[in-house]
């Protein structure tokens, strides 16, 4: 079973899948809210909100 996020050519060599595309952006966007947390004591315990 194939999903959109496949990119499936004779010449592909890069294969892109949902699940580490959004692992990937969930980390990048979790890194800066670390950094926003340190700047501004109001945003701690906010992450789940």
């Amino acid at each position: 079973m194939l999903f959109e996020a496949f990119v499936m050519t004779s010449d592909a060599s890069i294969i892109f899948d949902k699940f580490h595309v959004v692992k990937r952006i969930n980390e990048e966007a979790d890194k800066v809210r670390r950094e926003e947390v340190k700047e501004n004591e109001l945003l701690k315990s906010t992450r789940y909100i």
